[in-house]
């Protein structure tokens, strides 16, 4: 999967608004044309960016 994928389908399984967390991510994690790349090629920077922009972007204790 691709970090844009990944981050609609954790999106959905919690049922936020994919288009406002996919711009929150995008934003803050700054990987532009990588966030269409797959997840395996990203460097340990990337993921974690990816990982705490969606952390931050998903309310999970709702």
């Amino acid at each position: 999967m691709s970090g844009r994928e990944n981050v609609r389908f954790v999106a959905r399984i919690y049922g936020q608004n994919v288009r406002e967390v996919l711009d929150f991510v995008e934003d803050f994690s700054e990987l532009g044309d990588y966030l269409d790349a797959p997840i395996k090629t990203y460097s340990s920077g990337m993921m974690a960016r990816l990982a705490f922009g969606l952390s931050m972007a998903v309310l999970f204790d709702r």
